[in-house]
């Protein structure tokens, strides 16, 4: 029996809940991976998710349900030939902002106003799922209001973001969660002498929570890492 949410989901869709998380860390991403690279005879598409940060990433609050875009971006890569795609970052729960043109990033398309989910059975880069609609618009009919424009601590957090996902190539995989580990002890000794509570309280982290981040016993949520890098104004990518 198909539940009412799955329904909803899988109109015009073709798939079961839970796609948004194929460019994760699960064992469903290694699956889709390894899918695609088979169909395609390709190799190397895991650098195109977030497979290669899996010693280090829960899978918690990684991703968006639906799908988000930057109707500029589209914009200006039709304009110039260029190949019209979805980055990995606009994927990401923690990204709100495209950093190129400092606006938030849609999730509702102009034309139906309906949301869709990050894949569909017939799903173009650029166009809705739903009704077919170009979701590119150019920067002088889509301003957003002043109030709407991005903030300087989603900008940081976008950048960092980015910064983190460009590096991939170059990771340390195999050592990848002692590094992080490592870094975390060296990072709570310099900025609060080795007091842990007095560092939860200067960035704002879950006691508990970091306490097995530094003893290799719980993975780091993203979000809540991403989080205190912000607040200490360090690029995550150091961490790595």
């Amino acid at each position: 029996i198909v539940s009412e949410r799955a329904r909803r989901y899988r109109m015009g869709s073709g798939f079961l809940p839970g796609t948004h998380a194929i460019n994760g860390v699960a064992e469903d991403a290694r699956r889709w991976i390894a899918a695609a690279e088979t169909a395609t005879d390709r190799t190397g598409l895991r650098l195109l998710t977030l497979s290669p940060l899996k010693q280090i990433f829960c899978k918690q609050s990684l991703f968006r349900t639906v799908q988000a875009w930057c109707p500029v971006c589209f914009a200006d890569w039709q304009r110039n030939g260029r190949p019209i795609y979805l980055p990995l970052l606009w994927h990401l729960r923690m990204v709100s902002i495209c950093t190129k043109h400092r606006r938030p990033l849609d999730e509702t398309c102009p034309h139906c106003d309906q949301h869709f989910g990050p894949l569909y059975a017939r799903a173009k880069p650029g166009y809705c799922s739903r009704c077919r609609g170009w979701l590119g618009q150019s920067a002088s009919t889509r301003q957003k209001p002043a109030e709407e424009t991005a903030r300087d601590d989603q900008i940081w957090m976008a950048t960092c973001v980015g910064d983190v996902l460009a590096s991939m190539p170059q990771l340390d995989e195999p050592n990848l969660r002692e590094i992080l580990r490592e870094n975390l002890c060296a990072l709570v000794r310099d900025v609060a002498a080795g007091n842990l509570r007095a560092f939860c309280d200067l960035t704002g982290s879950p006691g508990t929570g970091l306490r097995g981040w530094l003893t290799g016993q719980q993975l780091p949520r993203p979000d809540l890492l991403f989080l205190m890098c912000s607040r200490l104004q360090v690029p995550a990518s150091e961490m790595f």
